[in-house]
């Protein structure tokens, strides 16, 4: 059984989103980090949802949260950065913060010194030790031959 109902279009919604952006303006700075700018977070998730024709699919309510729950930890959802996504579930709309994302807040956490992920490929040399006392991650990439597909990633953080 299919349904009639057509998703509202991607204006329609985009305005909407805005709409209660610019009601709830200032509690979403408030809520914000240090340093970051509303309006850019704003119209870089606007823009997600004009040229992401799936979002419009999306309830203005839970794309409105979306982009609060983005803002309050300081990530563009869709940026050029790619630390953070906004994601249909179906009419709901979700912020999940991307590896990128992540690895950005544990940096500002000011805890970390150093923090990366890997792809390891099913062509490099790569081993896992796993102890009660000691844990080690020999990975040497192959990059003189075809390193073949990503099989798994790793990330290592150093505190």
């Amino acid at each position: 059984m299919s349904s009639n109902i057509q998703p509202a279009s991607a204006k329609a919604i985009t305005t909407s989103v805005k709409k209660i952006f610019q009601a709830n303006k200032q509690a979403i700075i408030q809520s914000m980090p240090e340093g970051f700018n509303a309006e850019r977070i704003c119209r870089t998730a606007l823009n997600a949802i004009a040229t992401t024709p799936i979002l419009s699919g999306c309830t203005p309510a839970s794309l409105f949260m979306a982009i609060v729950n983005a803002s309050v930890v300081g990530i563009e959802p869709n940026g050029a950065t790619q630390e953070g996504y906004l994601v249909p579930f179906g009419k709901t709309c979700q912020f999940m913060p991307s590896y990128r994302g992540l690895c950005n807040l544990a940096r500002r956490s000011g805890k970390v010194a150093e923090i990366y992920s890997v792809a390891v490929c099913e062509n490099d040399d790569f081993e896992v030790h796993q102890g009660i006392t000691e844990r080690d991650i020999k990975h040497k990439p192959n990059y003189i031959l075809y390193r073949g597909e990503e099989v798994c990633y790793y990330s290592v953080v150093k505190f």
